[in-house]
This record gives structure tokens, C-alpha cells and sequence, in this order.
């Protein structure tokens, strides 16, 4: 771990070096639901098949706090200088990413969304993603051609959760990707599961802090 304004680390001979700057959304419409539907002592969650059958809070949007939370890190990000952004298909993610970079966005900083760090999948209507066609008119300024199928490949049956295994080797090669990727300053903005499964099975974190 290094502070945001640090540069990135000289190359190590064969090792590849790069400074990564992750990003969990901001409050989702899904993430008031879910605590009002725990604070009124139901059981399950609000956003599985069974309670949302038509899909309300699918690839939920953020709420409006949600959005200033996003922008409130551009007050982080306008020291920053990635070569290109990354952010998750589903659209949360999405907007905290472009919102948080809106300055270097608007200076033409690349935008590509990428499946690999899709939120833990599968299961809740609130983690599966509206079709590419879609996303490519909601968000013109990312970059979908990463993002090879247009239905969500993750949802499966719409009943099973994905597991920790599946989520961790998704990480890793979501980590490969990056250190395949030619640049050296990166942003990511994805998801909570996502984040913790990462630095908890894929990466090597020193501090207990930073899990």
C-alpha cells in the first residue's frame, strides 16, 4: 500500500510494477433496501428472485447519497493521474468511477468496463447487469468492447449464489489482466465482496488494516 499521491514504483528488473488505485461504490438503492428490509426483521433479502420478480433493483443505480459520496472523492482523485480506468459492468460501479474521475474523464481519460470485476454474482437481481446494448447508451464515455457477452454471463439460473472459490479465481485473473495490460497507473472501481475477496485470497497485504 502507498499514498495516492505517490509514484509509481521504479521497474524491478523482470517484476512487473504498477500502482492500482481500488474503489468500492457508493450507497446503491439496493444497499437502503436491504437495511430497511433488515430493520423490519424479514428474513432472506429484498433482491432475490422470489422478493424482486420484476427486477426493481437490478444493476441497481446509486442513490442520491451514493453520488456524492462519488463525488466527494474527486477532492482524492484530481491528484491522481491513471492511464486508464476501470470500472465493473454493473452500473454502481460504473457511476462512482465516472463521477470520481470526472475531470480526467472530461480530459479524455480511457474508460473500459471489464466483467472480471463484477461484483460476487448470481442469485440477487441487485448484481446482475442490464444487457451491453444498453450500458453502451447509458454510459457513451466507457468502453464496452471488452465486455464480450450481452446478457450477464454471471447470473446462471438465477438461483444459485456464486461461490468464494469461483469469485477468487475470478480475482486472480482479473489481477493478471492488469499486470498484462501495458499501463502503470491504473484505477479500478468495483465492488465490497469483490474487494474483500481479493485482498483476502489474491493478493499480499501486509496490514491487517488493509484487508
Amino acid at each position: 500500500r502507498v499514498e495516492d499521491t505517490a509514484g509509481v514504483p521504479p521497474l524491478g528488473g523482470d517484476v512487473v510494477v504498477k500502482k492500482v488505485h481500488f474503489i468500492r461504490h457508493g450507497q446503491g438503492h439496493h444497499n437502503v433496501a436491504q437495511k430497511e428490509w433488515r430493520e423490519a426483521g424479514r428474513s432472506g433479502e429484498p433482491y432475490t428472485v422470489d422478493t424482486d420478480p420484476n427486477g426493481k433493483y437490478m444493476d441497481a443505480l446509486l442513490t442520491s447519497y451514493g453520488e456524492e459520496q462519488a463525488e466527494s472523492l474527486q477532492e482524492r482523485t484530481k491528484f491522481l493521474d491513471p492511464e486508464v480506468l476501470v470500472v465493473s459492468p454493473l452500473r454502481r460501479a460504473t457511476q462512482t468511477g465516472v463521477i470520481a474521475f470526472a475531470d480526467h474523464v472530461r480530459r479524455g481519460l480511457k474508460v473500459s468496463a471489464m466483467e472480471l470485476c463484477h461484483e460476487v454474482a448470481g442469485k440477487h437481481t441487485c448484481d446482475r447487469r442490464k444487457c451491453r446494448s444498453d450500458l453502451a447508451q447509458e454510459f457513451p464515455e466507457v468502453d464496452y468492447s471488452l465486455v464480450v457477452d450481452e446478457d450477464d454471463p454471471f447470473w446462471g439460473d438465477g438461483l444459485t449464489r456464486e461461490t468464494d472459490e469461483s469469485l477468487a479465481l475470478r480475482g486472480a485473473d482479473f489481477m493478471r489482466w492488469i499486470r498484462d495490460r501495458p499501463e502503470r497507473s491504473i484505477a479500478v472501481a468495483t465492488h465490497s465482496q469483490f474487494l474483500f475477496t481479493l485482498f483476502n485470497t489474491v493478493l499480499c497485504v501486509d496490514k491487517e488494516q488493509d484487508r
